[in-house]
């Protein structure tokens, strides 16, 4: 429910509501006009009054463009979009980027806590199986692909010092529920990512940028891999 509309539909006088809440006429008005937005505090007096309670939930983010700026930060990609600017202001703030005396590492540490593939809408998870057979079925639909994680590890080996062994393998593509349908009975889907199993993660910023082919497999650029191992210490929003 949007509680600004039930505001607005409230049988109640603005008067009357800011009499019962403590939250000022004034204020309610600035939040009907979209000039200031509800504390929590304020919006649940007002919820109340209206017979509403407010919850909170928390999730642990899993936004693409954190990944995008730790690349442009590390010289891999640039970008001009605005979430990607905001996130490189944050990492410069936070002291991540590697010119206000961070590490790479640590950079590309925070950046798998906040683009969490294993976390992003739309990803699917299965089971330990041969990556390949997935793969293969993502590459028959036409999307467009790349291999990181376990699969990729060995090929970008010793390109990014510091890299973890990683476990399981990620698929990038750019809708995994249409390469559902098509897969082999044997590959068994899981509800939560398994250690050494393998996740479809739909690309929802620039993933697939920078990736390579090699033998009639995609694999994605090394830091956008090193990203991704990293993303494995976080399963579960740890």
């Amino acid at each position: 429910m949007d509680p600004l509309q039930l505001l607005k539909k409230s049988p109640l006088s603005l008067s009357e509501i800011s009499r019962r809440s403590g939250v000022s006429r004034n204020t309610l008005n600035l939040w009907l006009r979209g000039a200031a937005q509800p504390s929590l505090a304020g919006l649940e007096k007002v919820m109340r009054v209206l017979g509403y309670e407010v919850s909170v939930q928390v999730h642990h983010m899993s936004d693409a463009a954190a990944a995008t700026a730790a690349r442009v930060l590390l010289g891999e990609l640039s970008s001009e979009e605005p979430d990607v600017k905001a996130w490189i202001d944050r990492f410069v703030q936070w002291g991540d980027a590697p010119a206000g005396g961070g590490s790479s590492q640590a950079l590309m540490e925070r950046a798998a806590w906040a683009s969490n593939p294993y976390g992003r809408h739309g990803a699917l998870h299965f089971l330990p199986s041969n990556p390949i057979t997935i793969a293969s079925a993502v590459d028959a639909s036409g999307q467009t692909w790349a291999m990181s994680g376990a699969f990729a590890a060995q090929r970008v080996a010793g390109q990014i010092a510091g890299e973890e062994e990683p476990q399981s393998t990620l698929i990038w593509c750019t809708n995994p529920a249409e390469i559902v349908p098509s897969l082999p009975t044997r590959i068994r889907a899981s509800a939560e990512p398994v250690s050494g199993g393998i996740t479809l993660v739909p690309a929802a910023g620039e993933e697939l940028t920078g990736a390579t082919k090699e033998s009639g497999i995609h694999y994605v650029s090394p830091h956008q891999h090193s990203i991704d191992v990293c993303a494995e210490n976080y399963v579960g929003g740890a």
